[in-house]
C-alpha cells in the first residue's frame, strides 16, 4: 500500500530525495526548484557527508538534480559534474544556486542550437520525449553505467537510478510478449499490451542487475529499492516497493500505508544515522510505525495550445497557487 506524494515527476522525486511534502518545498511543477536552505536538506547530501559518492542517472531536463537545484547531493548527474569540471566548479563558486542553473542552462541550450546547425547532431525536443515517447529510452545505458561505477569506486556508493522505459504514452519493449505480432510504431489501441512488457523488460533489467550484485559478492553489501516516481496516467494508485537489506534483514511485508517521503528515513535508520528533523517520513524498519493519513500533491490540468504546442497553465489563484488537487490517502 505505498504511495507518492506527488503526482508529477519533479515533485515526487524531491519529495522522495528529500523526505519533504512538495508542500513545504513548493517543488511540484518541472521548471519549479528548491530555494534557500531546502536546496542543502536531503539525503544524498547526507550520504556524502559520510563519505558516499553520490550519482544520478535520470531524464536530464524533467528529473535532474542539478536543475532542480540540490546543492552538494550529487557528484554527477546524468553525464556531467559541477564539481569535477574546472570552468563549472569556477561558475559555481562565483554564482552558487539558481544563478549557476540559470547559466548553464544557457550554456547547454547554446551548445545544442549550435551542434544542430553545424550539424554534428541532433538537437532532440525534451517535451515530445515525454509526452509522445516517439522512440526508445535508454534505459539500459543507466544500467550499464551504474555497474561501471559500482566497478571503479572504492568508496560507498549512493545511485539514483530514474527508469523511463515504462512511462509512456509508447513503448518500445526489446521483446514483445503480450504485444507479440503488433507493430510497435503503430500501436494505437493496443498501447496497454506494450506496457505490459515494458515492465517485463523492467523486470529482466532489474533482474541482471539483481544477480550482477549476487555474482559480484556486493548483494549484501547493497541496499536495492526499486519504487516509482508516480503511477500510470498520474492516478492516486499504489506503486510498487521493494525493498532489499544486506543477508534479507527485515524480510516481510508491511501491511500499513507508506509514502515516497519514508524512504530516505528508512535507509537512514539501517545505516544508523539520526534521521534529522526535517525530514517528514517515518522508517519502515523500526518497530512502531504509526499510520496515517498520506497526501498527494498534483499540478493544475493543463492545456496545450493547438498552434504553437506550448502547454499552458491556469493561473495560479489563492489558497492553492500551484496546487491544482491535494488528494488524501486514509485507509
Amino acid at each position: 500500500n505505498h504511495f507518492a506524494n506527488a503526482q508529477g515527476t519533479i515533485g515526487s522525486l524531491t519529495s522522495l530525495l528529500s523526505a519533504k511534502y512538495p508542500a513545504d518545498t513548493r517543488v511540484i511543477y518541472s521548471s519549479d526548484m528548491l530555494r534557500a536552505t531546502d536546496a542543502y536538506l536531503h539525503l544524498p547530501g547526507i550520504l556524502k557527508s559520510y563519505g558516499y559518492y553520490t550519482a544520478q542517472f535520470s531524464n536530464a531536463v524533467y528529473a535532474d538534480a542539478y536543475k532542480t537545484n540540490f546543492q552538494n547531493a550529487f557528484d554527477e548527474a546524468n553525464g556531467r559534474s559541477m564539481s569535477e569540471h574546472p570552468v563549472n566548479r569556477l561558475r559555481t563558486s562565483l554564482y552558487p544556486g539558481v544563478t549557476s542553473i540559470f547559466q548553464q542552462e544557457v550554456i547547454e541550450r547554446i551548445t545544442d542550437r549550435l551542434a544542430h546547425l553545424f550539424y554534428i547532431r541532433d538537437m532532440a525536443n525534451p517535451y515530445q520525449q515525454v509526452t509522445e515517447a516517439p522512440a526508445k529510452f535508454d534505459d539500459q545505458e543507466k544500467i550499464e553505467k551504474a555497474i561501471s561505477l559500482l566497478e571503479g569506486k572504492r568508496e560507498p556508493v549512493f545511485i539514483h537510478l530514474h527508469w523511463m522505459g515504462t512511462h509512456g504514452p509508447n513503448f518500445f519493449p526489446d521483446q514483445q510478449v503480450f504485444s507479440a505480432g503488433l507493430n510497435s510504431e503503430d500501436q494505437g489501441s493496443n498501447k496497454q499490451l506494450f506496457y505490459y512488457d515494458s515492465i517485463l523488460e523492467f523486470d529482466r533489467e532489474i533482474s541482471e542487475l539483481y544477480q550482477y550484485l549476487l555474482e559480484h559478492n556486493r548483494l549484501d553489501h547493497t541496499i536495492l529499492i526499486v519504487t516509482s516516481d508516480h503511477s500510470q496516467k498520474w492516478t492516486n494508485s499504489r506503486l510498487p516497493l521493494i525493498v532489499h537489506f544486506p543477508d534479507n534483514e527485515h524480510a516481510g511485508e508491511i501491511p500499513n500505508n507508506t509514502e515516497n517521503i519514508d524512504i530516505a528515513p528508512t535507509m537512514l535508520d539501517y545505516l544508523g544515522i539520526n534521521q534529522p528533523d526535517w525530514m517528514r517520513g517515518q522508517s519502515l524498519v523500526k518497530a512502531g510505525y504509526q499510520s496515517h493519513p498520506i497526501f498527494t500533491a498534483k499540478i493544475p490540468k493543463s492545456s496545450k495550445d493547438p498552434a504553437t504546442g506550448k502547454v499552458e497553465y491556469p493561473e495560479s489563484k489563492a489558497p492553492f497557487f500551484q496546487f491544482g488537487r491535494i488528494s488524501v490517502v486514509w485507509c
